[in-house]
């Protein structure tokens, strides 16, 4: 690895960590008063909490990752990019590409941490860190959504530190804060048109492959095209 990709990779860690705990913060802050209620019930029990504690967690980290990908990447390339750091990388022979690996390998790292938890969640019959059993497995249609949704959801991570450099490169706005807006925007229009997608598929009204996979795919093509085109 070299100096410039070591240094790219320690402005996205720094960046996306600091991302990861101020949600992860925010989170915790929100379980607090459902934390303290299981404390002061009469039967609760210190194992209890505990148990409770570590399915928060597993659910926060999976929930946290893509949007601390997208934010943290988004930063990292836009500060690279207003210091013309990108420009001298690329004029001493490297491509963006080589430039950006290491942290892509980060993504796809996040990716397969974020399929083990749902994989483990969905096999112990919880409906993994997005979903409850009692809701998801009623019917075949809805079983085979969630699964395909399963193997799909995880690579947001991937999808997420894309559109950021897309944002970022290729897009109009001129600061990183300019491009924020438009970055929250396309996530959470993502997960909007996911759960509508979902819910369809659950039903039975569209096929579960589609409904589980079909989101992220689409997101997949459309990240490619627009690059292409603009490039």
């Amino acid at each position: 690895m070299s100096i410039v990709q070591r240094w790219f990779l320690k402005e996205f860690l720094w960046n996306f960590g600091r991302v990861a705990v101020v949600l992860f913060v925010i989170s915790a802050l929100t379980y607090f008063p459902s934390l303290y209620g299981k404390l002061t019930e009469p039967d609760g029990t210190l194992g209890q909490c505990i148990s409770s504690i570590g399915i928060f967690i597993v659910l926060v980290i999976d929930s946290i990752l893509p949007f601390s990908f997208l934010i943290g990447t988004l930063f990292t390339v836009s500060s690279m990019k207003k210091n013309n750091e990108l420009s001298g990388a690329s004029a001493s022979g490297f491509s963006l590409w080589q430039i950006t690996w290491p942290a892509i390998l980060v993504s796809l790292i996040g990716a397969g941490f974020s399929l083990m938890l749902r994989l483990v969640g969905l096999t112990s019959g919880s409906g993994g860190p997005g979903g409850n059993s009692d809701e998801l497995f009623i019917t075949a249609a809805a079983c085979k959504t969630e699964f395909y949704h399963t193997l799909s959801y995880p690579f947001l991570n991937v999808l997420s530190f894309l559109a950021a450099l897309l944002l970022v490169l290729k897009g109009t706005k001129k600061n990183k804060f300019g491009r924020f807006i438009p970055a929250v925007f396309l996530f959470f229009s993502y997960h909007i048109v996911s759960s509508g997608v979902l819910v369809l598929g659950k039903s039975g009204n569209i096929p579960p492959i589609t409904a589980g996979c079909g989101v992220s795919v689409l997101s997949a093509a459309a990240l490619w095209i627009f690059w292409n085109r603009s490039s």
